[in-house]
């Protein structure tokens, strides 16, 4: 209600008309345009579900040595030098 103030439950879909879309550029690993990835719905979809499962796990995950988030480009994207987390069982209190 904060952004559409008093008429935040009405039906104007108008309101979206002219918002710029993210662009399939940004984020590279998917690329964009004639040779987008064709398994990129079901990659992020995956990706979505996996951290859906591992976050209410019950698990810690935490990052050992304090990760840049450098990448190698590759046919394959992966992080430069590995990404080492150490999982711990969260302390129910």
């Amino acid at each position: 209600e904060q952004i559409w103030v008093d008429d935040a439950e009405a039906f104007r879909p108008e309101r979206f008309m002219g918002k710029a879309e993210i662009s399939p550029f940004k984020f590279p690993a998917f690329w964009g345009g004639p040779r987008m990835c064709l398994g990129r719905s079901l990659a992020l979809m995956q990706m979505k579900l996996a951290m859906s499962i591992l976050l209410t796990s019950g698990l810690s995950f935490d990052d050992e040595i304090g990760h840049s988030g450098n990448l190698l480009w590759r046919l394959t994207m992966s992080m430069k030098g590995g990404f080492p987390i150490l999982i711990t069982e969260k302390d129910e209190k």
